[in-house]
Protein backbone atom coordinates (compact mmCIF):
# COMPACT_ATOMS: atom_id res chain seq x y z
CA UNK A 1 0.00 0.00 0.00
CA UNK A 2 1.59 3.22 -1.43
CA UNK A 3 0.03 5.45 2.16
CA UNK A 4 2.08 2.62 4.21
CA UNK A 5 5.61 4.04 2.53
CA UNK A 6 4.40 7.80 2.57
CA UNK A 7 3.51 7.27 6.15
CA UNK A 8 6.95 5.60 6.92
CA UNK A 9 8.72 8.49 4.97
CA UNK A 10 7.08 11.02 6.87
CA UNK A 11 7.54 9.37 10.54
CA UNK A 12 11.59 9.37 9.93
CA UNK A 13 11.12 12.99 8.98
CA UNK A 14 9.26 14.54 11.69
CA UNK A 15 9.86 12.27 14.62
CA UNK A 16 9.58 14.64 17.78
CA UNK A 17 12.57 14.65 20.51
CA UNK A 18 11.06 12.60 23.43
CA UNK A 19 11.12 14.55 26.78
CA UNK A 20 10.38 11.89 28.93
CA UNK A 21 11.63 8.35 28.56
CA UNK A 22 8.61 6.46 30.09
CA UNK A 23 7.49 2.69 30.16
CA UNK A 24 5.07 1.94 26.85
CA UNK A 25 2.74 -0.62 27.36
CA UNK A 26 1.60 -0.03 23.44
CA UNK A 27 -1.87 -1.78 23.37
CA UNK A 28 -4.01 0.17 26.83
CA UNK A 29 -7.28 -0.35 26.05
CA UNK A 30 -10.52 -1.67 27.19
CA UNK A 31 -10.13 -5.47 27.38
CA UNK A 32 -6.47 -5.36 28.50
CA UNK A 33 -7.12 -3.88 32.00
CA UNK A 34 -9.18 -5.43 34.71
CA UNK A 35 -10.76 -3.56 37.51
CA UNK A 36 -13.30 -3.45 40.16
CA UNK A 37 -16.54 -2.63 39.04
CA UNK A 38 -17.88 -0.45 42.23
CA UNK A 39 -14.80 1.48 42.78
CA UNK A 40 -13.47 1.46 39.14
CA UNK A 41 -10.03 1.06 40.09
CA UNK A 42 -7.73 -0.59 37.91
CA UNK A 43 -6.12 -3.85 39.45
CA UNK A 44 -4.37 -5.37 36.63
CA UNK A 45 -2.96 -4.51 33.02
CA UNK A 46 -2.47 -7.27 30.62
CA UNK A 47 -1.02 -8.09 27.67
CA UNK A 48 2.39 -7.06 27.83
CA UNK A 49 3.99 -8.61 25.25
CA UNK A 50 4.10 -4.98 22.63
CA UNK A 51 5.61 -2.93 25.52
CA UNK A 52 9.20 -0.56 25.51
CA UNK A 53 10.83 2.17 26.66
CA UNK A 54 9.30 5.90 24.87
CA UNK A 55 7.17 8.94 24.83
CA UNK A 56 3.86 8.53 26.99
CA UNK A 57 2.27 10.18 23.71
CA UNK A 58 2.69 6.84 22.24
CA UNK A 59 0.59 4.96 24.76
CA UNK A 60 -1.88 7.85 24.86
CA UNK A 61 -2.53 8.15 21.31
CA UNK A 62 -3.14 3.94 21.12
CA UNK A 63 -5.59 4.60 23.29
CA UNK A 64 -7.12 7.06 22.10
CA UNK A 65 -7.39 4.98 18.83
CA UNK A 66 -11.01 5.52 17.06
CA UNK A 67 -11.04 1.35 16.86
CA UNK A 68 -11.37 1.04 20.75
CA UNK A 69 -14.33 3.71 21.39
CA UNK A 70 -17.33 4.42 20.07
CA UNK A 71 -19.35 7.58 19.94
CA UNK A 72 -22.41 8.08 22.30
CA UNK A 73 -25.77 9.66 21.03
CA UNK A 74 -24.15 13.08 20.87
CA UNK A 75 -21.50 11.90 18.50
CA UNK A 76 -18.72 12.54 21.26
CA UNK A 77 -15.75 10.18 21.13
CA UNK A 78 -15.42 8.03 24.31
CA UNK A 79 -12.15 6.46 24.90
CA UNK A 80 -12.43 2.81 24.89
CA UNK A 81 -15.86 3.30 24.91
CA UNK A 82 -15.77 4.67 28.71
CA UNK A 83 -15.36 8.39 29.09
CA UNK A 84 -15.74 11.69 26.71
CA UNK A 85 -12.60 12.13 25.42
CA UNK A 86 -12.02 15.97 27.13
CA UNK A 87 -12.52 14.39 30.05
CA UNK A 88 -10.29 11.78 29.67
CA UNK A 89 -7.42 14.12 28.47
CA UNK A 90 -7.80 16.40 31.74
CA UNK A 91 -8.07 13.44 33.72
CA UNK A 92 -4.82 11.66 32.23
CA UNK A 93 -3.02 14.75 32.76
CA UNK A 94 -4.02 15.38 36.42
CA UNK A 95 -3.41 11.64 37.34
CA UNK A 96 -0.01 11.42 35.54
CA UNK A 97 1.28 15.03 36.10
CA UNK A 98 2.68 14.53 32.26
CA UNK A 99 1.65 17.61 29.76
CA UNK A 100 -0.26 17.05 26.76
CA UNK A 101 1.67 18.15 24.12
CA UNK A 102 -0.71 18.32 20.89
CA UNK A 103 1.96 17.98 18.41
CA UNK A 104 3.60 14.96 20.09
CA UNK A 105 -0.34 13.17 20.17
CA UNK A 106 -0.74 13.82 16.53
CA UNK A 107 2.64 12.45 15.51
CA UNK A 108 2.26 9.48 17.60
CA UNK A 109 -1.58 9.10 16.43
CA UNK A 110 0.17 8.73 13.05
CA UNK A 111 2.43 6.08 13.48
CA UNK A 112 -0.22 3.91 15.84
CA UNK A 113 -2.60 3.96 12.87
CA UNK A 114 0.64 3.28 10.61
CA UNK A 115 1.77 0.57 13.20
CA UNK A 116 -1.95 -1.03 13.58
CA UNK A 117 -2.48 -0.85 9.65
CA UNK A 118 0.77 -3.26 9.46
CA UNK A 119 -0.07 -5.59 12.04
CA UNK A 120 -3.41 -6.51 11.64
CA UNK A 121 -3.61 -6.19 7.92
CA UNK A 122 -0.07 -8.36 7.39
CA UNK A 123 -0.49 -10.96 10.31
CA UNK A 124 -4.24 -11.07 11.19
CA UNK A 125 -5.89 -12.63 8.13
CA UNK A 126 -2.88 -14.87 8.01
CA UNK A 127 -3.15 -15.95 11.20
CA UNK A 128 -7.46 -16.74 10.90
CA UNK A 129 -6.09 -18.80 7.29
CA UNK A 130 -3.42 -20.82 9.04
CA UNK A 131 -5.86 -21.90 11.96
CA UNK A 132 -2.82 -20.92 14.30
CA UNK A 133 -5.50 -19.10 17.14
CA UNK A 134 -8.16 -19.56 19.19
CA UNK A 135 -9.50 -15.68 18.72
CA UNK A 136 -11.07 -16.34 15.37
CA UNK A 137 -13.75 -13.67 16.36
CA UNK A 138 -11.17 -11.59 17.68
CA UNK A 139 -8.63 -11.92 14.55
CA UNK A 140 -12.14 -11.63 12.18
CA UNK A 141 -12.87 -7.93 13.57
CA UNK A 142 -9.23 -7.03 13.76
CA UNK A 143 -9.27 -7.50 9.53
CA UNK A 144 -11.61 -5.03 9.58
CA UNK A 145 -9.91 -2.82 11.62
CA UNK A 146 -7.06 -2.68 9.88
CA UNK A 147 -8.47 -0.75 6.79
CA UNK A 148 -10.30 1.76 9.53
CA UNK A 149 -6.63 2.38 10.78
CA UNK A 150 -5.41 2.94 6.65
CA UNK A 151 -8.53 5.48 6.41
CA UNK A 152 -7.68 7.28 9.25
CA UNK A 153 -3.83 7.25 8.04
CA UNK A 154 -4.86 8.75 5.20
CA UNK A 155 -7.04 11.15 6.71
CA UNK A 156 -4.15 12.65 9.13
CA UNK A 157 -1.55 12.84 6.43
CA UNK A 158 -3.51 14.61 4.58
CA UNK A 159 -3.87 16.86 7.38
CA UNK A 160 -0.40 17.22 8.54
CA UNK A 161 1.11 17.07 4.73
CA UNK A 162 -1.47 20.25 3.83
CA UNK A 163 -0.97 21.71 6.92
CA UNK A 164 2.40 21.98 5.99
Amino acid sequence: MPIIRLASQWLRANAPPIGKVTVIHHDFRAGNFLFDEESGAINAVLDWELAHLGDYHEDLAWTLQEGYGCRDEQGRFLVCGLIEKSEFMDRYQQQTGFEIDQRKLDYYGIMNDWKSAIIVLGTGIRCTIGGKSHQDILLSWLAGFGHVCVDSLTKRLEEVIDGA
